[in-house]
């Protein structure tokens, strides 16, 4: 499973695109998603990657405003 997030433009809307700082070749989960009062957007995920046959598990967190 992966997060993709899209933007809107004045054509409409953009391609899907990963949230920034994640990996390709690694997965996004569990996401978590909350407006704040000022309609600013908070995200958190869990994103997982095999690094050197290791599996590695980091939160990320970003805020997109309006």
């Amino acid at each position: 499973l992966d997060i993709w997030y899209s933007t809107r433009n004045t054509e409409g809307w953009s391609d899907d695109e990963l949230p920034p700082n994640t990996n390709e070749t690694g997965e996004q989960t569990n996401p978590a998603l909350a407006f704040d009062a000022d309609e600013t957007l908070h995200i958190a995920f869990i994103d997982t990657q095999i690094v050197n046959g290791k599996k590695i598990s980091r939160i990320r967190y970003l805020t997109a405003s309006p």
